[in-house]
């Protein structure tokens, strides 16, 4: 019964907020890519979900084969109205970035290492993408 009201809760803010509501009215999540990471990066796997990956100075977005996009930020802001206590933070070196997001019970991590100036890897699905020129 409680996952019908969130499922239905989620299918109502999706109708009747837009995108930049969602990211507007919370200003909790903050992510800072590296400068080496920011831009689109495509799979050369023509198979692969996500099929891109786009990092923007505030945001990760990945895309699929025909460019519906799933911004972190959104996702953040409906995830923080099912679980209040969901935080987001990022690490990242000279070779890796990472975004975690923890929520009451679990934690989901988003891993990304550096291949070379043109390639990195996603660890979540193991596949290598390259920068978009």
């Amino acid at each position: 019964m409680i996952r019908k009201f969130y499922i239905l809760l989620i299918i109502l803010l999706t109708i009747s907020c837009n995108t930049e509501d969602l990211v507007s009215t919370d200003s909790d999540f903050k992510i800072t890519p590296p400068v080496w990471i920011v831009g689109t990066w495509l799979s050369q796997d023509s198979m692969v979900s996500p099929a891109g990956l786009k990092f923007t100075e505030d945001d990760f977005i990945s895309f699929d084969a025909d460019g519906v996009e799933n911004s972190a930020k959104v996702t953040y802001s409906l995830l923080k109205l099912l679980d209040s206590n969901l935080t987001v933070l990022d690490r990242s070196t000279n070779d890796s970035y990472t975004i975690s997001f923890k929520y009451t019970n679990r934690e989901d991590q988003h891993i990304f290492t550096k291949v070379s100036n043109n390639e990195i890897q996603y660890q979540l699905n193991g596949k290598v993408y390259e920068r978009k020129p």
